[in-house]
């Protein structure tokens, strides 16, 4: 593998990283998606939870900075086929694993929680 491919796959496991603990982090706070949009869940704590949902939402962003960091990674210096397609491969991959990560951290584990509850 070319140096290029490898910062790729570096740089996107990393993101999925911070992804994955971005999403940890909002499910901590208490987060909990409803019909009328994101709400305090069962778990939401006073003082602690408003931390908690920025360090996730900062986590997320910084997600989104890697990739980009893939995006002009593939894309840069001398136009290589291989490295654009693992680097498209690399940003699907990472948007689909983030995005189920972050739905089922809102929406679908606060649902056990109150299953809990009962």
């Amino acid at each position: 593998m070319k140096p290029r491919s490898i910062s790729v796959v570096v740089v996107g496991a990393l993101g999925v990283l911070l992804g994955f603990f971005g999403a940890a982090f909002l499910n901590l706070a208490g987060l909990d998606l409803r019909q009328e949009g994101l709400g305090r869940g069962s778990a939401w704590e006073e003082g602690e939870s408003e931390y908690l949902v920025v360090l996730g939402s900062g986590l997320l962003v910084l997600w989104l900075i890697s990739v980009g960091g893939v995006f002009l990674l593939a894309r840069s210096g001398r136009p290589d086929r291989k490295v654009h397609v693992l680097g498209t491969w690399v940003i699907v991959l990472s948007a689909l694993l983030v995005t189920g990560l972050v739905v089922a951290s809102v929406a679908i584990i606060p649902r056990l929680y109150d299953w809990q509850a009962y």
